[in-house]
């Protein structure tokens, strides 16, 4: 598909993003014809239950009207580079 439309191909690894920024900067800096493939991308992070967080500390996954929002998918939403997300 890529070779068809003529776009480019950026295989990102999320174990090597460590801060937010970063992964913005990689994100910016693509090329506005380019596929984004993003591998595995469960075994990236360490998700612990809820129960395990203190009532004081935020959640680690925040929910919007009963869906979990990872800092990262803001991010990818922010620039541009996915479809409109839309909520039902």
């Amino acid at each position: 598909m890529a070779n068809y439309l003529r776009f480019n191909i950026f295989d990102l690894n999320l174990s090597q993003v460590h801060i937010n920024s970063n992964l913005q900067r990689l994100l910016i800096d693509m090329s506005n014809r380019s596929i984004l493939v993003i591998e595995d991308i469960d075994c990236c992070f360490d998700a612990n239950p809820r129960e395990h967080h203190h009532k004081t500390s935020p959640p680690a996954f925040q929910t919007k009207r009963g869906k979990l929002v990872y800092p990262w998918v803001d991010t990818l939403t922010g620039a541009r580079l996915v479809g409109p997300v839309k909520e039902t």
